[in-house]
């Protein structure tokens, strides 16, 4: 009867080992693997500073790369048609960076022109093109790897997809954004001194 019993004990141990091992097993071959991107740093908000006026800019009170502070004035434009008067035009947001200037002084200015773009340097996004079928896969709120690699050092921040967007019909991939996480990235000294707008990245998609 012991013995019985015995040999019930190691035949049930046995097929939980078989069944253990076949769902390891399944496990690994249902899993996706991590679609890797490569992605470029972009500036996640910004404003254009765009001309109300036909005209010829007078004045630039900034340069490239400056930071602004809010109602600093930007630039000058004076009007070229008859009872218009030079316009001012000022930083109307919190302190923000002058990351493109599209003019020199003494250019001509359409109306509805933009003269300036101005950064938010607190808010940095990662936008990589991913193409289809895999872009398919992709879904916001995915948790995303970022590896950078300034100076030879690979710096790895953490971030989610953001946003999806899937262009014409005809088009082979769809734009993916990942939002970096800030606080990730602060716990390593060389990060934020590193990282700056167009830097390339490897983005992990995790499966």
């Amino acid at each position: 009867m012991k013995h019985l019993l015995l040999a019930k004990l190691l035949m049930a141990s046995f097929l939980l080992m078989l069944l253990g091992a076949f769902q390891a097993f399944a496990d690994t071959e249902l899993k996706e693997p991590p679609l890797l991107l490569i992605g470029e740093l972009e500036y996640e908000r910004y404003q254009l500073v765009v001309s109300n006026v036909e005209g010829v800019l007078s004045r630039l009170h900034i340069r490239g790369g400056q930071d602004v502070d809010k109602q600093q004035l930007l630039a000058s434009v004076t009007g070229l048609e008859f009872g218009i008067k030079e316009q001012q035009f000022f930083n109307g947001e919190s302190a923000l960076r002058v990351a493109e200037v599209y003019l020199q002084e003494g250019d001509k200015v359409e109306k509805f022109q933009p003269i300036m773009r101005l950064v938010d340097t607190e808010h940095l996004h990662v936008v990589a093109p991913a193409f289809y079928p895999q872009a398919s896969n992709v879904n916001i709120g995915q948790n995303v790897k970022i590896v950078f690699d300034p100076d030879n050092a690979a710096l790895t921040v953490d971030g989610q997809v953001s946003g999806i967007h899937h262009l014409e019909k005809d088009s082979s991939h769809a734009k993916v954004e990942i939002r970096l996480d800030l606080a990730s990235c602060e716990s390593q000294v060389s990060c934020r001194r590193y990282l700056k707008p167009r830097m390339l990245s490897k983005v992990i998609i995790q499966g």
